[in-house]
């Protein structure tokens, strides 16, 4: 496996291990089976590998608890990503 898609299979892995259900899990295995099947990074435009990382950033930002001093950091909207060129 390719070191990028290793690193997105883990990634994706730890919050699919923190889902706390098995619908979840499953579904979040669902719509991360195909980009590790593929490894499909090298197909992605500048642009749209750039909007994946940044919903990387959100994921985290959103993962992370609130605080005593306010709720979780917004990264700001989220955008979809398209489909590989």
């Amino acid at each position: 496996m390719r070191p990028a898609a290793e690193l997105n299979r883990r990634f994706h892995g730890m919050f699919i291990a923190a889902a706390g259900s098995s619908p979840l899990a499953g579904a979040l295995r669902g719509v991360t089976r195909a980009a590790v099947v593929h490894q499909n990074f090298h197909d992605y435009t500048a642009d749209a590998l750039k909007r994946s990382l940044n919903h990387r950033v959100e994921m985290v930002a959103a993962a992370r608890p609130a605080t005593a001093t306010g709720p979780r950091r917004s990264c700001g909207p989220t955008s979809t990503t398209p489909a590989p060129r």
